[in-house]
């Protein structure tokens, strides 16, 4: 953060980080990039050890444990979704969660061929064409996100390198396992998809079906 002067914010306890970091997004220049850097004590899942001795042998046990540990949050503005953050957990096995709004996709998405739009705080109220603004919502997909959580892992510093993040035999993805639609109200077009994501070994699950607004 020094070196390329982004700022750094240490959490305290019972903060809405929103509300901290939105003047930080309001003053940021550019088209993508990193906006700040804040760190919170948060509880996570980790290991415990508890080591037996027999003889002159000695064994361990492994044991999930709660444990209250530092939490690094990356806030970036991103050139496809817009304001979203990845939080990464320091300690192993460095859980990393991700949290995007489609709602924000879409209306970069609009923006492109300069379709007119009402936002609202999470949909919208009017589009000049509600055609396209359908379309645009039906074609997000994992593979959207897959995108951008490339994108950025490519680009911020992790604890674990890919040749560490990866052993032979093995492959580090993530998935899928919060999205919820918003139902539209009369006179508004709407759509959520807000993804909590966490790197592990496994095959993504199947996604939930999508409400056609």
């Amino acid at each position: 953060c020094e070196a390329r002067a982004i700022p750094w914010i240490e959490f305290k306890k019972g903060e809405r980080k929103d509300e901290i970091v939105q003047p930080y997004r309001d003053r940021f220049q550019g088209r993508t990039g990193v906006v700040l850097v804040g760190v919170a004590q948060e509880r996570a899942s980790g290991w415990t050890a508890t080591r037996t001795r027999q003889g002159r042998r000695v064994d361990f046990t492994y044991r999930r444990k709660s444990v209250c540990v530092n939490h690094y949050y990356f806030y970036l503005i991103d050139p496809e979704w817009g304001p979203a953050f990845l939080k990464v957990c320091g300690y192993a096995p460095y859980a990393i969660k991700l949290c995007l709004n489609g709602h924000e996709w879409a209306k970069r998405q609009l923006r492109r061929p300069r379709i007119a739009f009402t936002a609202l705080d999470n949909g919208f109220l009017t589009c000049a064409d509600p055609r396209t603004l359908q379309a645009v919502c039906d074609r997000l997909s994992e593979r959207d996100i897959e995108a951008f959580f490339a994108r950025w892992l490519a680009r911020l510093p992790l604890p674990l390198t890919p040749e560490a993040s990866q052993p032979p035999g093995q492959a580090c993805d993530s998935e899928v396992i919060e999205r919820g639609y918003d139902r539209p109200r009369p006179q508004a077009l709407s759509l959520s998809s807000k993804a909590r994501r966490h790197s592990q070994r496994s095959s993504p699950e199947r996604a939930p079906p999508r409400l056609r607004m």
